[in-house]
């Protein structure tokens, strides 16, 4: 995911792990943006709240950006029969959910051993294990507090969705 900021969406995945869902989050770190230099937000303040507020139960891993993006906004479901697949240009994001951005995303819903639940499930567990190349590092390596400052701005960005996410 690239942006993950909904509260709709944080408190979902909460209470997925709560239930004991297993949850794995691929995220982008939010250090650049189309060139310019960032800051972490949102990605990080709402990964170390998902990993806080679980005791680590909702497993994260970064991608390993350069100057690039990993600007995939996919959520992928998988249960014991079927997968629930969606993906396109929306970001998990107030701005992006509630409509205030026109976004496009198509969704799967398909038996599990389908060829389109197969691929994403390729796909995911690609990036996820590093097969084949180094995609991703351990969230542990970017869960760090915020400062004091990126505290006041995040709370602000939130209070009053004065947000580029």
């Amino acid at each position: 995911m690239f942006y993950l900021a909904d509260r709709e969406v944080i408190d979902a995945l909460l209470n997925a792990a709560s239930r004991g869902v297993q949850v794995n989050i691929i995220l982008d770190p939010n250090k650049n943006a189309f060139g310019s230099k960032k800051t972490g937000l949102p990605n990080q303040p709402v990964a170390l709240e998902l990993h806080e507020k679980t005791g680590g139960r909702i497993n994260i891993r970064w991608y390993q950006t350069g100057q690039e993006q990993y600007h995939t906004k996919l959520l992928y479901i998988r249960t014991k029969d079927k997968a629930l697949i969606t993906g396109g240009s929306t970001n998990f994001t107030s701005r992006n959910l509630d409509n205030y951005n026109l976004e496009t995303n198509v969704y799967i819903e398909a038996p599990i051993e389908s060829p389109a639940a197969r691929d994403v499930d390729s796909y995911f567990q690609r990036i996820w294990s590093n097969k084949d190349g180094q995609y991703t590092i351990d969230g542990a390596e970017l869960l760090n507090p915020l400062t004091f400052g990126q505290q006041v701005i995040y709370m602000v960005q939130q209070i009053f969705n004065f947000t580029t996410f």
